[in-house]
């Protein structure tokens, strides 16, 4: 494991590299623990991107180790706390260097040196202006795993993951503004046709559509591509305008 003499900045900047060519959030994520296993002195990390961070699961997350992962999420979720919701709340670096010592997180460390080999944890918050966007948190076998360089290089890891991150969130955020921008071209359209064919108010079209959706348990959007298509869809003849 490297991390114990710090990493150059040409790793840095492969790093960057790295996640920058990733599309997508979770493939982002991915990136971010595989740098942050080959460049941190950790055996594990796992990384999320969330707005809330809690008992449950967050929205995108990604790890090296599944098994390990759900354990600690357990473990986590049970004790209401964890050096990685507490890197994320309160946007500080957390580091655990001995669970079997540190008496900060009692439940969490118990259980999770009962249950894991874990025994360092090291959880760096993944900010931008202020606001956390999720928290990495990296996890060793040995005690005192993070040194001061390991934490530094965490932290510089940590920037890049964030300006990749925050990047692949707005990509998504715009296709879904442009898949929902569709769907309602394509629902208005639907709706004409309904006004036009049964001579229907746009509200009545628009009620036809839904009671259509339910009675058929097929979703809207659906229903209304397929008439806008099609000119009908199964079952609209037998439904009363």
């Amino acid at each position: 494991m490297s991390g114990s003499v710090g990493e150059s900045p040409a790793d840095f900047a492969q790093a960057a590299r790295e996640l920058a060519q990733a599309r997508g959030v979770v493939p982002t994520l991915r990136a971010v623990v595989d740098n942050a296993v080959s460049m941190l002195n950790c055996d594990w990390a796992a990384v999320a991107a969330t707005e809330h961070l809690g008992t449950h699961p967050a929205k995108f997350s990604a790890t090296n180790n599944d098994t390990i992962a759900e354990v600690v999420a357990a473990v986590a979720a049970d004790a209401r706390d964890s050096p990685g919701i507490s890197a994320y709340r309160t946007g500080r670096v957390v580091v655990c260097n001995d669970l079997t010592t540190d008496a900060r997180f009692g439940q969490y460390a118990a259980e999770l040196t009962a249950r894991t080999p874990i025994r360092s944890v090291l959880s760096v918050p993944l900010r931008m202006n202020d606001t956390s966007l999720g928290v990495l948190s990296c996890y060793a076998r040995r005690p005192g795993a993070f040194n001061d360089t390991a934490v530094a290089d965490a932290g510089v890891l940590a920037v890049h993951a964030v300006v990749a991150v925050a990047a692949a969130q707005d990509e998504l955020r715009a296709d879904n503004l442009e898949i929902g921008l569709l769907s309602a071209r394509t629902t208005g359209t639907a709706v004409g046709i309904l006004m036009e064919r049964y001579k229907l108010t746009s509200q009545d079209a628009f009620t036809l559509l839904s009671k259509s959706s339910q009675n058929l348990n097929r979703p809207l959007a659906m229903l209304a591509a397929e008439l806008v298509e099609t000119g009908t869809f199964v079952g609209l003849g037998g439904l009363t305008p």
